[in-house]
């Protein structure tokens, strides 16, 4: 059991998207290079800002936006994870030319695609971006097939400040050590 459950946590109902306030469930994706990376294994050490780029316009300039700004993301003690789904090689093609800092997971079938919501009606990728925090409880959601922008930069940063203000654990003891 992990200790946001033992807090009280509940686990995204398999039948839906994630939402606000639920647990993401695990996964295991690979990069292109067939490192495997599973969302566990930022559990109890960072945030995270989950990125699944769609084919609109506004997914290029997130995804060049949280490259240029890499730091501010790590100074927050979070990162940054874009899940492609491959065929899709125009996020790959920004993740090159942006010299992106955080990993791009492949989701060779599009089965977390779906989980996620970042497919329109039509089976077409659509953006979507999530950020949790180190637990993978949601804090924040945004959906274009539900007609939501996505964040901006300044937003997510935002958000991943919140989510810091609420974690005990990042404050300096009380006690002197």
């Amino acid at each position: 059991m992990s200790q946001a459950e033992i807090a009280g946590g509940t686990f995204t109902p398999a039948n839906e998207f994630p939402s606000q306030g639920h647990l993401l469930c695990d996964f295991s994706l690979e990069t292109a290079s067939r490192k495997r990376i599973n969302l566990s294994d930022y559990r109890g050490r960072a945030s995270l800002v989950l990125v699944f780029p769609g084919d609109e316009d506004g997914s290029s300039k997130l995804l060049s936006d949280l490259a240029i700004h890499d730091m501010e993301i790590k100074r927050q003690e979070a990162e940054a994870l874009v899940i492609s789904w491959p065929g899709h090689d125009r996020v790959q093609d920004t993740a090159d030319q942006a010299h992106v800092p955080y990993a791009v997971l492949m989701d060779r079938d599009g089965r977390l695609h779906d989980r996620f919501g970042a497919v329109d009606a039509q089976g077409r990728t659509c953006s979507a971006v999530y950020i949790t925090d180190r637990f993978a409880e949601v804090f924040a959601v945004y959906r274009k097939r539900d007609g939501q922008k996505l964040p901006t930069f300044t937003e997510i940063i935002s958000w991943l400040e919140f989510v810091n203000s609420l974690c005990p654990e990042r404050e300096a003891p009380e006690w002197p050590s």
